[in-house]
C-alpha cells in the first residue's frame, strides 16, 4: 500500500491512531446521539423566542463563549446544507438584512470540500463528521511534517496529539477558523516534499491545501495561514539551487487562488461594498509586563475560572481568544526543544513564531507597536494563539526527540522544568481558591471585581474538572522523574504521551457539549402562525435577545435585521435609522423608524416592551408569546409596489432623501439616475389624504394612507434567486421590490431585458409601462460565473501540467534505461 509516498504498510497505524483520537473526542456525543451545539445560548435568554418552547432538556453545559455557533453558524448551515444535498449552490440569502449574497458569507463556507462531502447527513449531524476529519488532518498532517523534518514516530506523535487537541483549536472547533487551520500542517508537509522532490503529486497536494483553506471561509485566519506558511517556505527554499522549486511554489499559490475564484471574487466584492475596511479602527494594544500573568494559562487553563460558565473575564475578549493550553506536560518539552533541539534553524524559526505569537496575544512592552500594524488588523485582528499552538507543538516534538537521544542533560532539564511548572500550577490553584485575599496577584488586572467570586466558586475541592487537572499534572510529574534513570525512555515517553492525551481530552470534551437534535431551534407556535399568512412580509426584533444573530433563518422568517461580518455599508447606514426611543417602559417608534419599517416591508415588530408611535395610529398588539409582544405595522408597504414619480439624487444623498421630512414613499421613489418616462421633481406634491404631523424638531413628515399603486401587483413566485411579479398598471410606473439591491441581479419585463434601478437607496426598481406585464428578477452574479470559468481553466491546467511533467520524467527514465 502506498500512502503519500510511503510504501511501508505498517505505517497505516499512524493515521488510524489520529482518526481514532478524533472519534474518541466525539464519543460522548455519538453514544448519546447529541449534536455538538450549545443551544442553551439561545434558550437561556429570558426574552428569547424559544425560552418557553424548549421541548427537550439538553445536557450541554451552558457555554456563552460558543454563542456564535447556534446563532450565526447553524442558521447558515441549516439553509445551505439542503441546497447542497440537491446539488445546488445557494447564491442569495433573502432571509436576513432584506437579502444579501450567500456565497461571500464566511459562516456556511458552501464550497468547502468537507461540507460537500458530508452534506448528505443533514444540517444537524454535519458538525460531527466534518470536525472529526479536521481534527484528523491537524494531527496526521503535523505528524507527517515532523517526520519529514527527521523526527521519529514517538516524537512526531507528541506534536500531532498536542496540536490536534490544543485548546485554541478545540475552542474554535466548529467555527470557520478551524476550516482554515486544519490544512496548515499538511500544507507545510507538502511544501517540504515539493522542495525535496519537485513532483506533480506534491504540487497538487500543496495546491489543494492552499485552496481548501481559502474555501474555509475566514479571511483573517487565512491571513495568519499565509504569514506562517509563507515565512516557512521562504526560509526553506534553497535559493542557490535552480529556481524550479520557487516557481512551483508560486504556481501552487496562483493555482489555489484560481481554484477558489468562485468564492474569492464574491468575497472581495462584498468586502469592498461593506464597511469592514472603511470602519476598521486601529487597535492600540497596550504592552505591559503585567500581561505576563496571562502566560500562566500555559500550565493552568482555568486561571480565571472555567469558561463554561460564560463569564467574560477580560475587558478585551473571552476564553476562546486567550486559549493557549497545550497540556501540562507539553510546556517542559517545548522549553527543552528550544534549548536543546536540532536542527537549530528549525528551532530558531518556530521559537520566534511561538514567542512573537504569545507576546502579541498578551502584549509586552515594545511589541505592542508591531501589533498595531495594518496587516495584523484584518477582521477583528489575527488571533495569534493559533500560531502559538502550532509552534509549540513543533517544538514539543523536537524536545521529545532530544530526550530519546542518549543525553542525560536533556532529561534532567525536562524534570526540572516540569517541577517548576507543577509548582506554578499548585500555587495558582491554592491562591485562586482564596481569590478574595491571595488571588490579587493574578486577578488584580481584571476590570470587574464581580469576577472574583465566580473564580472562587470554581476552585472548590469537589470540582472534578479542577481535580482532574491537578491529578494528571502530579501523575505526569511522577512519570517524568523516572526519566533520570535513563532506562526505558520509550516506555516512559509513551506514558507521558498517554497522560497528555487524557489531559487534553478531558479539557476539550468538557468544553464542547452536546444538544439533542430535537431541540435544535424547534418551530415555535408564533412561526407557525406567521407562516399561515399568505403574503410576503418581514419581521424586526427591536431588542437584543429576542432573536439572536441570524437564528430567524431557522424559523424560515424574513428578517430586516441580522448579523454578518460582511454587510453592505449602505444597508447598514439605511438600517441605522430604525432606532426606537424608550420612555420608561414604553418604546416609541419615531418617524425615521416608521419610514424604515414601511419601506423594508416590516409588518411585524417583536418587542418585550409596549410600543407606541408618534405618527401612525393602529399599532396594536397582534400576538403575545410569553414576554414577547408582536405588534403589527398598520402602514407597511407590500414587498412589491409601484410609484408614478421619482426623485433623482446623487448616490451619496439617497439615504438622506429617503428619510427626509415630506418624502412620500407611496407616491415617489428615490433613484440615482433619471427616468425620462416618469415625472421628476425635488419638491414632492402630497395628496389630499396625507396627514402632516408636527415633530419635536419643528420638521414635518408626510405619512400617506395606503394608495392603490400596488393593488395591481401580485407576487407570482418568490425564490431566493428568482422573483416573479405580475403587474397591471394604468400608467407607466417604477415597480419597487423591497429586496436589497446588489450587483448580479438582472430583471426582465415580458421576457425582455430591462434596466435595474437602485430604488429608495437600497432596494430594486424596474420601469414598467401601462397594462399587464410579467416581471422576473434573477440573480446571476458575474463574479461567480467568471470565477467558475477561471477555476475550471485552472484545474485543467494543473492536471495537464502534472501529466506533462510525469510524461517527460517517464521518457527520460526510459532513455536512461536504454543507454
Amino acid at each position: 500500500m502506498t500512502l503519500l509516498g510511503w510504501t511501508r504498510p505498517a505505517r497505516l497505524w499512524i493515521p488510524t491512531f489520529y482518526l481514532g483520537t478524533a472519534l474518541l473526542f466525539f464519543l460522548p456525543a455519538l453514544i448519546t446521539r447529541q449534536v455538538p451545539l450549545p443551544l442553551e445560548n439561545a434558550f437561556h435568554l429570558p426574552h428569547s423566542l424559544w425560552s418557553g418552547h424548549q421541548p427537550y432538556k439538553t445536557s450541554s453545559p451552558v457555554n456563552f463563549t460558543l454563542g456564535d455557533l447556534p446563532n450565526y453558524y447553524y442558521p447558515y448551515m441549516d439553509a445551505a446544507v439542503p441546497e447542497l444535498q440537491h446539488g445546488h449552490i445557494p447564491l442569495w440569502n433573502p432571509s436576513i438584512l432584506s437579502g444579501m449574497p450567500f456565497m461571500a458569507a464566511h459562516q456556511p463556507a458552501v464550497l468547502y470540500p468537507l461540507n460537500w462531502l458530508f452534506a448528505a447527513v443533514g444540517a444537524q449531524w454535519i458538525w460531527v463528521p466534518t470536525a472529526v476529519v479536521r481534527l484528523f488532518l491537524m494531527g496526521w498532517g503535523l505528524h507527517l511534517f515532523m517526520r519529514q523534518l527527521g523526527l521519529r514516530d514517538s516524537a512526531a506523535l507528541w506534536s500531532g496529539i498536542s496540536y490536534q487537541l490544543c485548546a485554541s483549536g478545540i475552542t474554535w472547533l466548529h467555527f470557520s477558523v478551524h476550516n482554515v487551520l486544519a490544512f496548515l500542517p499538511l500544507a507545510l508537509y507538502a511544501t517540504e516534499q515539493l522542495l525535496a522532490t519537485p513532483r506533480g503529486r506534491w504540487f497538487l497536494l500543496l495546491t489543494a491545501c492552499l485552496a481548501c483553506q481559502f474555501l474555509g471561509g475566514h479571511p483573517e485566519t487565512s491571513t495568519l495561514f499565509a504569514i506562517v506558511w509563507g515565512s516557512w517556505a521562504c526560509i526553506r527554499i534553497p535559493w542557490r539551487a535552480p529556481m524550479l522549486r520557487l516557481v512551483l511554489l508560486g504556481l501552487a499559490v496562483l493555482a489555489a487562488i484560481g481554484l477558489t475564484l468562485p468564492q474569492l471574487l464574491p468575497t472581495v466584492a462584498l468586502i469592498r461594498a461593506s464597511g469592514t475596511l472603511a470602519n476598521r479602527s486601529h487597535i492600540a494594544a497596550v504592552g505591559s509586563w503585567s500581561n505576563m500573568k496571562y502566560w500562566l494559562l500555559l500550565v493552568n487553563p482555568y486561571l480565571f475560572g472555567t469558561p463554561l460558565g460564560g463569564h467574560y473575564w477580560s475587558s478585551t475578549g473571552n476564553y476562546n481568544e486567550y486559549a493557549v493550553y497545550m497540556g501540562f506536560l507539553t510546556i517542559p518539552f517545548v522549553l527543552v526543544g528550544i534549548l536543546r533541539g536540532c536542527p537549530r534553524s528549525v528551532v530558531v524559526f518556530w521559537t520566534i513564531v511561538a514567542f512573537v505569537s504569545l507576546s502579541w496575544r498578551f502584549p509586552l512592552p515594545g511589541l505592542d507597536r508591531i501589533y498595531g500594524l495594518r496587516l495584523l488588523q484584518v477582521g477583528t485582528g489575527i488571533r495569534f494563539n493559533f500560531s502559538w499552538s502550532l509552534a509549540a507543538a513543533v517544538l514539543a516534538g523536537i524536545g521529545v526527540e532530544s530526550i530519546l537521544a542518549p543525553s542525560r542533560t536533556s532529561r534532567a532539564l525536562v524534570v526540572g522544568i516540569t517541577t517548576a511548572c507543577l509548582a506554578l500550577l499548585l500555587v495558582s490553584v491554592y491562591t485562586l481558591s482564596h481569590a478574595s485575599t491571595l488571588g490579587a496577584w493574578v486577578l488584580g488586572g481584571l476590570p470587574r471585581r464581580a469576577v472574583l467570586p465566580q473564580v472562587t466558586s470554581f476552585y472548590q475541592r469537589h470540582n472534578l474538572q479542577l481535580l482532574m487537572l491537578v491529578a494528571l499534572a502530579i501523575i505526569g510529574w511522577g512519570i517524568t522523574i523516572s526519566l533520570l534513570s535513563g532506562r526505558r525512555r520509550t516506555v516512559v515517553g509513551g506514558a507521558l504521551l498517554l497522560t497528555t492525551l487524557v489531559d487534553l481530552l478531558s479539557h476539550g470534551m468538557a468544553y464542547n457539549g452536546g444538544t439533542r437534535p430535537q431541540a435544535l431551534y424547534p418551530l415555535t407556535p408564533l412561526a407557525r402562525v406567521l407562516h399561515s399568512l399568505d403574503r410576503q412580509f418581514r419581521i424586526a426584533p427591536v431588542e437584543g435577545g429576542i432573536i439572536e444573530g441570524n437564528s430567524s433563518m431557522t424559523q424560515h422568517l424574513d428578517n430586516a435585521f441580522g448579523d454578518d461580518d460582511l454587510v453592505s455599508l449602505r444597508y447598514l447606514q439605511f438600517a441605522n435609522h430604525s432606532t426606537m426611543r424608550r420612555v420608561g417602559a414604553l418604546s416609541i417608534i419615531q418617524p425615521q423608524a416608521q419610514r424604515f419599517f414601511d419601506l423594508s416591508n416590516v409588518e411585524f415588530v417583536l418587542s418585550t416592551r409596549p410600543i407606541s408611535s408618534t405618527l401612525a395610529t393602529g399599532w396594536s398588539l397582534w400576538r403575545q408569546d410569553g414576554k414577547i409582544r408582536i405588534y403589527r405595522n398598520p402602514q407597511v408597504l407590500p414587498r412589491a409596489f409601484a410609484v408614478f414619480k421619482v426623485q433623482v439624487v446623487a448616490s451619496d444623498q439617497a439615504i438622506t432623501a429617503v428619510y427626509a421630512p415630506g418624502f412620500d414613499p407611496r407616491a415617489t421613489a428615490v433613484v440615482e439616475e433619471p427616468i425620462p418616462e416618469l415625472s421628476h421633481g425635488q419638491q414632492l406634491n402630497f395628496t389630499a389624504h396625507d396627514r402632516l404631523l408636527e415633530l419635536g424638531n419643528d420638521q414635518r413628515i408626510s405619512v400617506a394612507r395606503p394608495s392603490s399603486s400596488h393593488t395591481g401587483i401580485q407576487v407570482g413566485s418568490y425564490q431566493p434567486e428568482q422573483v416573479m411579479l405580475d403587474v397591471n398598471l394604468s400608467q407607466p410606473a417604477l415597480v419597487v421590490l423591497s429586496d436589497s439591491y446588489a450587483s448580479g441581479w438582472q430583471v426582465a419585463v415580458d421576457n425582455k431585458p430591462a434596466h435595474l434601478y437602485r430604488a429608495n437607496a437600497v432596494f430594486r426598481g424596474v420601469l414598467v409601462g401601462a397594462g399587464r406585464h410579467h416581471i422576473v428578477f434573477r440573480y446571476r452574479p458575474q463574479d461567480v460565473l467568471w470565477g467558475t470559468v477561471g477555476a475550471g481553466v485552472t484545474l485543467v491546467m494543473c492536471l495537464v501540467g502534472c501529466m506533462w511533467v510525469q510524461l517527460r520524467r517517464d521518457r527520460a527514465t526510459s532513455e536512461r534505461s536504454a543507454l
